[in-house]
């Protein structure tokens, strides 16, 4: 009987703090691009940090925080997350290679900008933007 009256409990009552609403990568990405165009970068990353590694929009995730990253100065953050991606195969491979060249090239880091154009353009030898960095 106490089983039950536990059991009936723990399943009638909920949660009520809103952040533990469940939200989609879609729904993500959506409330951070609109952040985005509002210049908010910080919620932006904040919400991106949302997506788990498991899940398949996760390297898109990475990507745009090394563009928001590379946007607001914080270029070793975009270093860090690109050279853990650079090597994986996903259609956002070409860019990610640009935004890493580009976030060492702020560094002034000319040298490893240039090594990591030309890695790229070897993989992508038609990316005009890779070949002209």
């Amino acid at each position: 009987m106490i089983k039950t009256l536990l059991i009936i409990l723990a399943l009638s009552s909920s949660p009520s703090d809103d952040s533990l609403v469940f939200q989609s990568p879609q729904q993500i990405f959506e409330k951070a691009s609109a952040l985005e165009s509002d210049e908010n970068y910080e919620a932006a990353l904040e919400l991106y940090h949302l997506i788990s590694e498991s899940d398949t929009s996760y390297i898109k995730a990475q990507f745009k925080k090394m563009a928001l990253y590379n946007a607001t100065g914080h270029y070793d953050k975009t270093i860090e997350i690109g050279l853990s991606l650079k090597d994986k195969y996903t259609p956002l491979r070409e860019n990610i290679y640009i935004e890493l060249g580009n976030a060492y090239s702020k560094e002034e880091k000319y040298h490893r900008a240039l090594e990591i154009y030309q890695e790229g353009s070897a993989l992508f030898p038609y990316s005009h933007v890779l070949l002209y960095n």
